[in-house]
């Protein structure tokens, strides 16, 4: 608060007593009391002694330091300036004078963009204080950047991290455990992302600026989730499927028949970046043409191929990659879990003409990681490719069962498009897939989303289909 004088200093009763004590005024004569009561010229200069007298009692009265060195020269008109109706006050001086209400005094912190006294000399684009007693305000040619807003948000395990649905606002945003927005980790075109807790960082792809195409080469980069820097480029025109594979774990690993070109990034000592190759089952022909028979040794020759070309892409975040592969020794990525449930075995109330393609395969039954529950094969079918799903299913209760829609629940599947979710919270209570996030024991938490990273704190990955 700023600081004010008080009218009670010094057992005062009054801030305007020395006015009325000294106060001369020669249309009423003297004042009763008053010094300086004479007549005549002594009365003149006897006033005039007087109300000196009257401002050095005063002043011993405030205790004020100030010595008056001189009384003889301007007597005159240091007696016309004590008659005068209101007395000046002396200016205090710059590091005691009173500041007005609203007001920082200058002695007191320095406001944004002032150099305080005795600090470092001011950036470089800075103008220098005009005066060490008096600083003025400085405005720096360029204002520091905001700070990320990650930094905003509370780290929790069961956060889910996803890439926003809208075209208009795209990046990767961050949904706390009753759904609400709490943070945006990135804003950029976002095609793919991974949350990886065991090097503390958010990994994702996305398109050049300017660049509206939904298929092609994209950038690589990643957003620390325990520092403050912005995001870091880890390689550019990389391919659309992407690996981060340590010696003991590999995240993101999508069955061979499932992509066709990727990168690797291989968390290792020093860290570099690796081509992969799916082209398996039916996407061969898709990367071979239907008149290679013998598919093996053409996805060889077209891995080779693929890998000299990636060792001559620079591999931009070397240095700061080499950082996360410190900081995750001793860490895992995916959580060790006990077994919760019964084993699973094959469900025989699916019934087989839901499964054309492949009728053998329905009921076949995995766990869900991380939950007590199974996945269950409730439908197959093929056409270009081979289509497969899962339906959920509680062991328990003996009941098929989908989180988006509580009326599909009873012994054999009723959704037609039954959840599949792709990731499963650390708790093992939320999951999601690319465009929805629910509770598992029913209730649909966002919908319309673009993406699944996964959660903040990790959990499980769970592949659609093996």
């Amino acid at each position: 608060m700023p600081r004010v004088l008080s009218s009670q200093r010094h057992g005062r009763a009054s801030s305007n007593e020395l006015d009325d004590d000294c106060v001369f005024d020669p249309s009423k004569g003297p004042r009763s009391g008053a010094p300086g009561s004479n007549s005549g010229v002594l009365g003149s200069t006897s006033r005039t002694v007087g109300v000196v007298e009257c401002i050095l009692a005063h002043m011993v009265m405030e205790r004020r330091r100030t010595i008056v060195v001189s009384l003889v020269v301007g007597l005159a008109g240091l007696a016309s300036a004590c008659e005068s109706t209101e007395q000046p006050r002396a200016e205090p001086s710059i590091a005691s004078k009173p500041s007005a209400v609203g007001e920082q005094p200058i002695a007191t912190k320095p406001v944004v963009g002032e150099q305080p006294s005795g600090s470092k000399p001011p950036a470089v684009g800075e103008q220098p204080a005009a005066s060490p007693a008096k600083p003025e305000p400085t405005t720096p040619v360029s204002a520091p950047a905001a700070a990320p807003s990650r930094l905003g948000v509370s780290p929790n395990p069961e956060h889910a991290v996803m890439i926003a649905g809208s075209d208009a606002e795209p990046g990767i945003v961050v949904l706390d455990a009753s759904s609400e927005p709490v943070g945006r980790l990135v804003s950029a075109k976002v095609d793919w992302c991974r949350v990886d807790p065991r090097a503390g960082v958010v990994w994702y792809r996305h398109r050049p600026p300017g660049d509206l195409g939904i298929v092609g080469p994209g950038i690589i980069s990643f957003v620390d989730l325990e520092g403050d820097g912005p995001p870091v480029t880890v390689a550019e025109k990389m391919p659309e499927k992407v690996v981060i594979q340590y010696s003991d774990e590999v995240l993101g690993q999508p069955p061979l028949h499932q992509f066709q070109e990727g990168v690797a990034i291989l968390m290792e000592d020093p860290p570099r970046l690796d081509a992969i190759l799916g082209c398996d089952g039916d996407m061969a022909v898709y990367c071979f043409g239907d008149d290679v028979i013998d598919i093996e040794p053409a996805r060889k020759r077209a891995l080779a191929k693929d890998r000299k070309a990636m060792a001559r892409k620079p591999f931009l975040g070397a240095e700061a990659v080499a950082g996360l592969v410190a900081r995750g020794k001793g860490r895992r990525a995916v959580p060790s879990e006990a077994p919760r449930g019964p084993e699973p075995e094959r469900v025989t109330t699916v019934p087989a003409e839901s499964c054309e393609a492949m009728p053998d395969e329905c009921g076949k039954a995995k766990r869900l990681p991380g939950t007590p529950y199974w996945q269950v094969v409730v439908s197959n079918s093929r056409g270009d490719f081979y289509y497969e799903a899962l339906g959920l299913y509680d062991p328990v209760e003996k009941v098929f069962f989908d989180p988006t829609d509580p009326k599909a629940r009873g012994p054999v599947p009723t959704s037609s498009e039954p959840f599949i979710p792709t990731w499963v919270s650390p708790s093992g209570t939320r999951a999601m897939n690319g465009s929805t996030l629910v509770e598992l024991a029913g209730g649909t938490l966002a919908t319309g989303l673009g993406g699944a990273c996964g959660f903040w704190g990790g959990g499980w990955e769970s592949p659609s289909s093996d």
